[in-house]
């Protein structure tokens, strides 16, 4: 297959570009682009909304993406995409590219054909806008393609999983896999299975296996299953490879899956993975294994909280935590990022390196030392954009830590915002406290309904913010007035139910109690009562002086980094992703129900 097939799209390939939307200009290239979305589903073809394109693609200047059900017969394991999947990107000049992850890359020619003449007939679309003549001719399609939502006929595949299919993408994956001791095994009933080895630290002569028996998670199947006497929680992959790599390599990653602990290897960084997060005391097993010189980074996926943490505290060294998150990489797992970036082994690297560069943050085996420096961070942060009285400066850090740990506390102290006049800058510290605070939700034109019951469903693991809160005080004898005083009293306080009626199928009403405890920034003029002025912090504004308080602009909302200049936006990133660090490492746990024991 010729390289610029296999690569229609890609940056580095920009010689080859068959598909472009028609436009004079950006902003009629995106409402074309728009309209093409709508274009498919008159087509039949389900889509998912505009978005704007991701950060680690808007570097190449792709601004908006949606996605589409992918047309490949061979899509998925039985080739209907009902969830579409195919992704559709628009660069800033007009080209288009597409990406499936569900696909094998092996197909992408033959996908761009099929959308070819899926597009040939629509206006908002050019094919092949000057494009050179391919030296090699073009993959065709094995056989007339079917429409997407048609079941395909096909022989039975052989069962399980190989070494040949897991890694077809990339053949260095493979080899490195292969240097790993990953082996093709067989059932006595013909099903496949990858043996993957597993050794402890400390006894290096014993090998555990680890079968890895199908391609893709399926449900009702196990992914993973161990050869019988396997200490899980005591032994790791890579090991001896990685450290042979740390001679030349100045940097070990490590990680929870042995797929991506091959996939950061081939990019060319040593790594090491334990079996699962579950099994994180493994990395133990590596103190005075590691040279000093060398930095250890921790890859830890978007549910794996406190995973950096625990290691710190377990080698009793700093580490760096490069978290997954899927806003600053194409995907959580290293392999599925190699598999996005088609086996381009450079380009996969070269985003690593980038998110681990400028996202990436510290932390210190003793991980209560790092919430001194946090709140200093919020501390900082404050006074750079908002006017208070100095003492709330001390005040609102603590009240943003808090927010990550309000569910092992029996009471939750409300921030009421307020000031003696207008334009004192009440909406402002609303607005930053909403950028730093756990799972904020910024809930000024929520009906009172949609309220407690949203508090309900995070089971009190978010944190409210209500803007302009005389609107539901207006009216000194309205029963939503009272309705509020009543949620405000009520939600403070662990355990209390705010009681409604609801109306049951079949006619009549049952009382039902919800959960309202949680966090909660309250913004107004208005004079609340004194029981929830009992209940709360309160933060009297100040209007500052614009000639003697130098203040920065804070924009809202901060959809993308965009939105806030770099700096800004680092600053508030270390905050979020520390602070969520700290908070779910145990011995912070432990140390803030043995204050609460205390206190109460």
């Amino acid at each position: 297959m010729p390289k610029q097939v296999h690569n229609n799209f890609s940056p580095s390939h920009r010689h080859f570009k068959p598909l472009r939307i028609v436009g004079k200009d950006p902003t009629e290239r995106v409402n074309n682009f728009k309209a093409l979305r709508f274009w498919l589903e008159e087509k039949g073809i389900k889509t998912k909304k505009v978005s704007d394109a991701p950060p680690s693609l808007a570097k190449d200047g792709f601004t908006h993406y949606f996605r589409m059900q992918c047309p490949h017969p061979n899509h998925g394991e039985d080739g209907i995409d009902a969830d579409p999947s195919l992704e559709i990107l628009l660069h800033r000049e007009g080209w288009l590219k597409d990406i499936c992850r569900v696909c094998d890359p092996t197909t992408n020619g033959e996908r761009l054909e099929l959308l070819k003449e899926l597009l040939s007939d629509c206006d908002l679309v050019e094919i092949n806008p000057s494009a050179p003549a391919p030296t090699t001719a073009l993959p065709q399609p094995q056989r007339k393609p079917r429409p997407h939502h048609a079941p395909k006929k096909q022989g039975k595949k052989p069962e399980g999983c190989r070494l040949e299919d897991l890694f077809a993408f990339s053949p260095e994956c493979l080899e490195v896999a292969k240097q790993l001791g990953w082996v093709n095994e067989t059932t006595p009933d013909g099903k496949h299975f990858v043996k993957i080895p597993y050794k402890h630290p400390q006894d290096p002569d014993a090998i555990f296996y680890q079968k890895r028996l199908v391609l893709e998670a399926q449900i009702g199947v196990d992914k993973y299953i161990w050869s019988a006497g396997a200490p899980a929680k005591e032994i790791l992959h890579g090991m001896d490879l990685a450290l042979k790599m740390l001679e030349d390599v100045k940097v070990l990653f490590l990680c929870e899956s042995p797929t991506d602990c091959v996939a950061l290897m081939a990019m060319g960084f040593p790594t090491i993975n334990c079996a699962g997060k579950g099994n994180v005391s493994a990395f133990k097993g590596l103190q005075g294994l590691i040279p000093a010189d060398v930095q250890v980074v921790v890859w830890e996926e978007p549910d794996a909280n406190g995973f950096a943490a625990k290691i710190a505290v377990m080698l009793q060294r700093e580490v760096v935590c490069l978290k997954a998150d899927e806003t600053l990489l194409p995907a959580k797992d290293a392999l599925r990022i190699l598999q996005y970036f088609q086996g381009d082994l450079d380009a996969a690297r070269e985003i690593v390196e980038e998110v681990l560069k400028k996202h990436s943050i510290t932390v210190p085996p003793d991980v209560l030392t790092n919430l001194e420096a946090v709140l200093d961070l919020l501390k900082t942060y404050f006074r750079t954009f908002v006017k208070v009285k100095d003492h709330f400066y001390t005040i609102l850090p603590l009240w943003v830590a808090h927010t990550y740990v309000a569910e092992i506390f029996p009471y939750t102290p409300y921030l009421l915002i307020t000031s003696p006049v207008k334009q004192c800058g009440k909406t402002l510290l609303r607005n930053l406290l909403s950028a730093v605070s756990y799972n904020p939700l910024n809930a000024d034109n929520a009906s009172l309904a949609a309220l407690f019951r949203e508090i309900d469903r995070h089971a009190g693991k978010i944190t409210i913010l209500l803007d302009e809160v005389d609107r539901w005080l207006a009216h000194e004898d309205s029963e939503n007035r009272q309705d509020f005083i009543g949620l405000l009293n009520t939600g403070y306080q662990k355990g209390n139910e705010y009681l409604r009626c609801e109306r049951v199928k079949g006619g009549g009403f049952e009382t039902k109690g919800y959960t309202v405890f949680c966090p909660k920034v309250i913004v107004g003029l208005s004079n609340l009562t004194d029981t929830v002025r009992d209940r709360s912090i309160i933060i009297e504004m100040e209007r500052h002086n614009p000639h003697t308080d130098k203040l920065k602009r804070f924009p809202f909302p901060i959809q993308i980094a965009k939105d806030l200049d770099p700096d800004t936006y680092s600053l508030v990133q270390r905050i979020v992703k520390r602070l969520n660090v700290i908070f779910s490492a145990p011995v912070v746990v432990v140390c803030m129900e043995t204050a609460r024991d205390v206190v109460v």
